[in-house]
């Protein structure tokens, strides 16, 4: 996010029907750069707050708004009072029992009790820290901070330093004089996709904590050009959806679709399976989903079969879902990622139907288009 993105926070207090702008100096420190991202806010409440603002029942209403980009407020899953930040001490640590922490990747537990605590809510995932660098690993950070100086000039460079300097980081791709979100020029756009171990709950789609994007914004726009605005995103994964109706070798025969569930998926996101990073512009064969569905022993025709793709595009009235069909034709056809920052995942099904006798098969209808959250008119 550019410092031009970031959203004007106005606070208001009031009884919850009456309300007024609350005066400035009420925030002593913002760690959400305007809530847009994890962090500690701290008010500074006066010592008189005028009686007419307080409720029947003497609470005190606090409410926020925002008067610039709040298209760029992300949702706030959660509000808490209270809370702290716990930093991990390893000097004493042996590394069997660091290795163990690491391992576990659940929720934060005093190894006794702590007086006037009776429970500890873990907020956001914890990190593990950096691996003991090797000596191969040694020769090549010396060797490419020869390259860079610890400056960020070329695409390469930018991605060097955010590897080096973040082990929570697993691949990075920059993109010069790119900006997927408004028209302004200087905008270096930088992808970023996490290891495995800090993959969200939706492990489908590997996404970096906002926290995270932010702390990696400071750094590289420290390390580059003051003309140069650097924007650190995710990648934007693009679902993809096949329909196959299929005539069984025996009709009497029951069988499970999960095998055919399991060949879309792995054709369309091999590294899902593998559990290795995705690789970005990764292309999908129609036809070899096509070809391995047919090869399946209790499959003796596929009878109808197409791919649909949703992608979302910024337009000048704002973001908007295009659907795409792909049926197999006799060349050869290939889908690949329009724009280098998308990856293509698998929607959560794929419409996988057995043609029964007198019955054709149907193309895609209403209620088939539906991907994620998306239900396509």
């Amino acid at each position: 996010m550019t410092v031009d993105d970031i959203p004007k926070i106005v606070m208001y207090w009031g009884d919850g029907y009456y309300w007024e702008e609350i005066p400035r100096g009420f925030i002593l420190k913002d760690d959400t750069k305007q809530m847009t991202v994890s962090g500690n806010m701290v008010y500074n409440f006066p010592l008189h707050i005028p009686p007419n603002l307080y409720d029947k029942e003497g609470i005190l209403w606090i409410r926020t708004g925002f008067a610039k980009n709040h298209e760029f407020v992300p949702e706030i899953r959660a509000v808490y009072n209270n809370a702290g930040l716990v930093v991990l001490e390893t000097d004493d640590a042996s590394v069997e029992k660091m290795q163990s922490f690491k391992n576990s990747n659940g929720p934060l537990e005093p190894e006794k009790k702590l007086p006037g605590i009776t429970s500890i809510e873990q907020i956001t995932s914890f990190y593990a820290g950096q691996e003991l660098e090797d000596l191969k690993s040694m020769q090549a950070r010396v060797s490419e901070y020869v390259t860079h100086r610890g400056r960020a000039v070329t695409a390469r460079d930018f991605e060097l330093l955010t590897l080096q300097e973040f082990s929570d980081i697993g691949k990075v791709l920059c993109l010069p004089n790119t900006n997927i979100k408004n028209s302004k020029q200087g905008v270096v756009t930088v992808v970023v996709i996490p290891q495995n171990k800090l993959k969200t709950i939706d492990n489908s789609k590997p996404m970096v904590p906002s926290g995270l994007l932010s702390r990696i914004e400071d750094y590289l726009s420290a390390r580059a050009s003051k003309n140069v605005i650097v924007d650190v995103i995710n990648p934007v994964y693009e679902e993809i959806q096949v329909k196959c109706v299929i005539r069984l070798v025996d009709r009497n025969q029951v069988v499970s679709l999960e095998a055919i569930q399991e060949i879309c998926d792995n054709f369309i996101a091999p590294w899902q399976a593998k559990d290795v990073l995705p690789k970005f512009g990764e292309p999908i064969h129609v036809s070899r989903i096509y070809n391995a569905i047919k090869e399946i022993d209790f499959v003796a025709e596929i009878d109808y079969f197409a791919v649909i793709r949703v992608s979302q595009d910024n337009t000048e009235a704002g973001k908007r879902n295009y659907y795409h069909l792909y049926k197999l034709e006799d060349e050869e056809q290939v889908l690949i990622p329009n724009k280098p920052y998308k990856l293509f995942v698998p929607s959560e099904t794929h419409i996988i139907q057995v043609e029964e006798k007198g019955n054709t098969a149907d193309p895609y209808g209403l209620g088939d288009m539906e991907i994620g959250k998306t239900f396509i008119l």
